[in-house]
């Protein structure tokens, strides 16, 4: 629930206590009493915004919109292009193409080509003004007739037609139909046979336009070709004839595509490397078996000792010895001669198969010295062609540019003659690629103004600009209306409603003859309604403030009330003579003080022409009997302010002991004495004199006064929030309480029943 806090906390509460208002809740019924309020500002506001939407559709010139439509087809060129090659104009579209497209159409350049077609420029239906447009020249007229301002001169030639390309593509609609490759050409205007011939004009100029762009594009580039074509047949032709010169004068000869010093030094590399491959072989053999003789194993496996039948005997009778000298030695021991003698045979065939093997190395050297002989060979010869070939190394890098820049200008002129004979073809497939899907048809129905849409919006946008006005206007509203604002927000009693009296009551001039013989006097009839209506509810108000005042009193003596408010003409001195009027009425003895001293409205309004007053009687200069007055109707006694005196230092005569005397006496033969005194806004009489009363009673303007100023004015000072009987609504206008009172109108109205108002 939404809480609404109030921006100040008051000071303190009616009982002394500091007090602070609740919050403000925002409920559905509280919601519900908001749109009874303002129900008729929102209607209001609803209505004024739908009349506006009708008189709008009534006003509004009709507005018909043709439509065509075009396809961007590229399948067509693609085929065409593509039995031959990739077209000179090139195929390629962007994504963005078909927008490109929609920019052309509605380009200044098409626009023309339609005014020419349509011959807009004498075209009346189409150069007439809208009805906005003769408003608009007709106050453009007057402005300048009273400020004197040069009439501009009508256009003619060129800028007659740029006016008119301006005015047509205000009525031109061109997008692109989403997920599609068409293009929606739309014209809307006012005549709908003029919109459908511009629709169609506009597909047709585009068509045109494409026409003549691809046609122009391609005599363009086949001449470009042609003259390049010519120029790279001359280039390439001198490029061969400069090559055959540079090999003449060089004697640069070559075979195979390359020169004879070249294909040598190529072979020779290809032998150094076999060579050198061959060198490595040898010398990792012959290091192998160099390693085997180092360390005397005569079982090492080396490939020519395994195919060596020599060596492959000696193993075998190794072999054969060292098996007989194991059981030999297994069976008659190792001291045995025969295995003594077997041992020594082994050890002889040992020295035969290392001086075998010795043999294979030398074997082995002699391979590798000679594979080192011959790479060194193929070295030295290779030195020395590479010494011959330096001296045409220049020479071959000059005659290697000359070919390339030859060959380059040859793929080119080939490259060039393949695209004009492509270009040739083309031209004979008249093959664009938008045609025309949808021919422009005579609108029938206007799309301007869109009456359902328009009225829907304006009912809509009432509805909503009027609640937002009426919850503004009530959330804006910062015066006191309930009693239950009252009693949260000032944090006091509230003590009823005085209702508006009737209008004619209102305006009845006062009586203001006063019977100086008799010292009696008759009130104006608004100041004597409690007389005239004792059982209305305006009376009936003031009767629960005398209760009230009586369940606060209760210390038996006499109570001396003051009635105040917080501003000016809040009718506190009306509430004050009618509450006073009540109590005589009621039989109580009753002294009305009219204690306003610096303007005094009650005495203006009851006795205008009393000489003497309460100020007189503070400053001695007349006796207090001589200066009271009564009421005819009543008996209600009137002690009027003065008679044409003005004073400064008011708050000090109402504090002063010649006051406190004067309530003193009324106090010992008056059951109540009530004093009109001033506002609590504009000056401090109220605060100086608030030690000196019984009961304080505030008059609030229901619906007027800010509830903020009222809590300042009423908690602020402590004696005039511990004095204060509470708080009265003036001036009520009954029939709108009820929309923000939670008791509604009809229990309200049943209330009348108890009433009978004058």
């Amino acid at each position: 629930m939404l809480m609404i806090q109030p921006s100040q906390t008051p000071p303190g509460g009616p009982q002394g206590e500091w007090f602070e208002p609740p919050g403000r809740s925002i409920d559905l019924s509280s919601i519900l009493a908001m749109t009874r309020r303002q129900i008729w500002v929102f209607v209001a506001v609803t209505c004024l915004s739908l009349a506006v939407g009708v008189a709008y559709i009534l006003l509004a010139e009709p507005q018909y919109t043709a439509a065509s439509s075009i396809l961007i087809d590229t399948r067509a060129t693609r085929a065409v292009e593509g039995a031959s090659g990739p077209s000179v104009l090139g195929s390629d579209k962007s994504d963005n193409y078909i927008d490109n497209q929609v920019e052309v159409i509605k380009s200044d350049s098409i626009a023309l080509a339609v005014v020419r077609k349509l011959d807009l420029t004498n075209n009346r239906l189409f150069l007439q003004d809208s009805l906005m447009g003769l408003v608009i020249k007709a106050v453009t007229s007057v402005l300048n007739q009273w400020f004197n301002f040069p009439m501009p001169a009508a256009p003619t030639g060129d800028a007659l037609r740029m006016t008119v390309v301006l005015r047509l593509q205000t009525g031109l609609d061109v997008h692109r139909v989403p997920n599609t490759s068409v293009i929606a050409v739309n014209y809307t205007l006012s005549d709908p046979a003029l919109a459908a011939r511009i629709a169609q004009a506009y597909a047709s100029a585009y068509l045109e336009n494409q026409y003549a762009a691809r046609e122009d594009t391609s005599n363009r580039a086949r001449a470009w070709l042609e003259e390049r074509i010519e120029e790279l047949s001359r280039k390439s032709l001198e490029a061969g004839l400069a090559i055959q010169r540079f090999r003449t004068e060089n004697n640069l000869v070559s075979a195979g595509g390359k020169l004879i010093t070249d294909q040598q030094l190529s072979e020779l590399n290809t032998q150094l490397t076999l060579a050198r491959a061959e060198t490595a072989r040898m010398q990792a053999r012959y290091l192998r078996i160099q390693d085997i003789l180092d360390a005397g194993r005569t079982d090492a496996l080396v490939g020519a000792a395994l195919e060596d039948t020599v060596i492959n005997g000696l193993r075998s009778k190794f072999l054969d010895a060292a098996k007989r000298e194991a059981e030999i030695s297994s069976r008659l021991g190792p001291d045995h001669t025969q295995a003594v003698s077997l041992r020594e045979e082994m050890r002889q065939y040992d020295k035969l198969i290392l001086a075998e093997l010795k043999r294979i190395a030398d074997s082995y050297r002699n391979d590798f010295e000679v594979a080192k002989a011959r790479e060194q060979s193929l070295k030295d010869g290779l030195a020395s062609l590479a010494g011959v070939s330096a001296a045409e190394n220049v020479q071959t890098l000059k005659l290697g540019e000359l070919e390339r820049r030859e060959e380059t200008l040859r793929i080119l002129h080939r490259s060039l003659l393949q695209r004009v004979q492509e270009a040739n073809q083309l031209e004979s497939f008249p093959i664009a690629e938008a045609r025309i899907i949808t021919d422009a048809a005579t609108p029938l129905i206007p799309s301007y103004p869109r009456k359902v849409l328009t009225l829907a919006v304006s009912l809509i946008g009432g509805a909503m600009l009027g609640a937002g006005l009426g919850l503004l206007r009530d959330f804006g509203d910062h015066s006191l209306r309930t009693g239950m604002q009252i009693r949260d927000i000032v944090g006091t009693e509230f003590l009823g409603n005085l209702p508006q009296v009737a209008p004619a009551m209102e305006r009845a001039p006062p009586d203001r003859v006063q019977l100086a013989e008799e010292r009696e006097f008759h009130s104006p009839p608004m100041m004597r309604y409690v007389a005239q209506a004792p059982l209305s509810s305006y009376a009936e108000t003031l009767r629960g403030v005398k209760v009230a005042a009586d369940l606060s009193l209760q210390d038996g003596a006499s109570k001396v009330i003051g009635v105040t408010s917080v501003l000016t003409d809040e009718g506190k001195s009306t509430t004050a003579k009618n509450f006073a009027s009540l109590l005589a009425l009621q039989g109580a003895r009753t002294l009305l003080i009219d204690a306003d001293l610096r303007n005094p409205g009650l005495t203006s309004a009851i006795t205008p022409l009393a000489e003497g007053g309460l100020v007189e009687a503070l400053l001695a200069e007349a006796s207090l009997n001589s200066l009271i007055l009564r009421e005819t109707d009543t008996g209600l006694l009137f002690l009027p302010a003065s008679g044409n005196r003005r004073l400064t230092d008011t708050s000090n005569l109402l504090t002063s002991a010649r006051m406190r005397d004067l309530l003193r006496w009324a106090r010992e033969r008056f059951d109540y004495v009530v004093l009109d005194l001033p506002p609590l806004g504009p000056v401090v009489d109220v605060r100086a004199a608030a030690p000196l009363l019984s009961g304080l009673l505030v008059v609030v303007e229901w619906g007027r006064t800010p509830r903020k100023l009222v809590r300042e004015m009423v908690l602020s000072d402590k004696i005039i929030r511990d004095c204060c009987l509470g708080i009265v609504f003036n001036k009520v206008n009954t029939k709108i309480l009820s929309k923000y009172e939670q008791l509604g109108s009809r229990q309200r109205e049943s209330y009348r029943r108890y009433y009978y108002d004058a």
